[in-house]
């Protein structure tokens, strides 16, 4: 603590010690974490594929491999649930609001 004086009285201002502020900040962890809801989860590794469209039988892919899944329409992963980017470019390329794709769908297929 500094001590300054003001004619009789003394007014202590606290020493600033930058190193033991940051110590003591580290050790509480971060404060939030930020994850936005369409981003890949940090845990699992993605697995990219430039695999052709015609190698891909979509009629056979499961509702996890589209966006949306309550109504299977822009396929994204293919049968190994690598992301395709040529299905990416193909489902950005559908993507019609007036069919029922959302925002949320076309985000998801961007961040791709």
């Amino acid at each position: 603590m500094h001590a300054v004086t003001h004619g009789d009285s003394v007014e202590r201002t606290p020493t600033f010690t930058p190193h033991a502020r940051h110590a003591s900040l580290a050790s509480q962890g971060p404060r939030f974490h930020l994850q936005s809801p369409s981003a890949p989860r940090a845990s699992a590794s993605v697995v990219y594929s430039h695999a052709p469209l015609s190698t891909i039988n979509e009629n056979s892919l499961p509702s996890s491999r589209f966006i949306g899944r309550s109504k299977p329409r822009l396929p994204f992963r293919d049968n190994a649930g690598r992301i395709n980017l040529n299905l990416v470019v193909r489902s950005l390329g559908h993507f019609d609001e007036r069919l029922g794709d959302d925002a949320e769908a076309r985000d998801k297929l961007l961040a791709w």
